[in-house]
């Protein structure tokens, strides 16, 4: 897990508790950024609460493969992309991430499945 706020376009905080942003987001000009690899079900519902995240919203970003979609929600939008990336020398692959995001208007939230792409 990574986590970074900003104020004023500069870096004021990095890699601070789930249970911090809140209080991050308490000042009204900084924005945060949680960046979750392969989390478990119990830190996504942490953060949910601390940020008010809709149930669906988190159900989805903890199921692999969803299909690329954008979903609505009173407070925030849910986000499921892909990013795709060569996958060897010579293998002439592409291989594919699932990026899920959850964006609020002062915070993004961000669940890979795995760590292949940083």
């Amino acid at each position: 897990m990574h986590t970074r706020a900003w104020r004023g376009g500069e870096v004021v905080a990095t890699d601070f508790p789930i249970d911090q942003v809140s209080e991050h987001l308490d000042h009204h000009d900084e924005f945060v950024w949680v960046d979750l690899c392969a989390p478990d079900a119990d830190t996504v519902h942490q953060l949910a609460h601390e940020l008010g995240i809709h149930e669906l919203a988190v159900e989805d970003s903890l199921s692999e493969h969803q299909r690329p979609k954008l979903d609505r929600y009173p407070t925030h939008s849910f986000l499921s992309c892909h990013a795709l990336r060569w996958a060897g020398n010579h293998a002439g692959r592409i291989a594919e991430t699932e990026i899920d995001c959850i964006i609020g208007p002062r915070w993004l939230v961000t669940v890979r499945h795995d760590d292949e792409f940083a």
